[in-house]
């Protein structure tokens, strides 16, 4: 994983979230913030985002907000140290919360919604101070990293589980000899050739939408437009 895929920032409104926080006497978590203040803080969290992305080309992968909020991020001259300044100030704001609530079931209850909306704030604008740090040289373990951008560990497990892996890869792999080019050549079976991605494509986005048709109904004229990129730290994905 590259240090391009592990950036994480992606400067939209705030979304909310869908799973329900909840207290210990498992009533609904409630938001100590007032909706205006949360609105503020959301506001203030997307262009500090965009500011970010002046310093780093990559940390904003898309944006969908209103558009005078870019053109003043681009003319934004905001050295990182004040950047980061501005985040701690946010996160002042927002308080100690806690994130202990983590979602247990679904609901559609305000009260919960603006709980999970102001812990995601927290989360995000903590990932936001870290970014900064490491863009001024904080170096970070793998694990520390993930936890500080994506408040996620990957599993560890101990050399004896991926020798198993190796070992069922081994056996059902054609061919002998090292593992990994047998697997490598094994996945060039599922290439597609560059002059056939379109028509491989139109097809299975046929396929797709004939199967999706025979449960719903499409609104009339619905379509998406396809685009290939290249030149990205990411693979494929949207």
């Amino acid at each position: 994983m590259t240090m391009r895929e592990r950036q994480l920032a992606t400067a939209v409104l705030v979304a909310l979230a869908a799973a329900q926080g909840c207290a210990d006497d498992g009533a609904p978590a409630r938001s100590a913030l007032p909706p205006a203040t949360m609105d503020s803080i959301a506001e203030s969290y997307v262009k500090l985002v965009l500011a970010l992305g002046n310093h780093d080309a990559d940390y904003v992968d898309a944006y969908y907000g209103p558009p005078e909020w870019r053109t003043e991020a681009a003319a934004d001259t905001t050295p990182l140290d004040a950047i980061g300044a501005r985040a701690d100030s946010l996160l002042a704001r927002l308080g100690a919360g806690t994130d202990s609530d983590s979602g247990a079931g679904a609901t559609t209850d305000s009260a919960s919604i603006d709980a999970l909306r102001e812990i995601y704030l927290r989360k995000q604008l903590g990932a936001l101070r870290s970014r900064v740090g490491m863009l001024q040289g904080t170096v970070l373990t793998f694990d520390d990293e993930s936890r500080a951008l994506y408040d996620a560990v990957a599993p560890h497990h101990d050399s004896a589980h991926f020798d198993s892996i190796i070992a069922r890869l081994d056996s059902l792999l054609p061919g002998s000899g090292p593992v990994a080019p047998r697997y490598t050549e094994w996945r060039r079976g599922f290439a597609i050739p560059a002059a056939r991605r379109d028509s491989v494509f139109a097809a299975a986005i046929a396929a797709c939408k004939g199967r999706t048709a025979a449960h719903l109904t499409l609104p009339p004229g619905e379509r998406f437009e396809l685009e290939y990129v290249t030149d990205k730290p990411w693979s494929g994905y949207n």
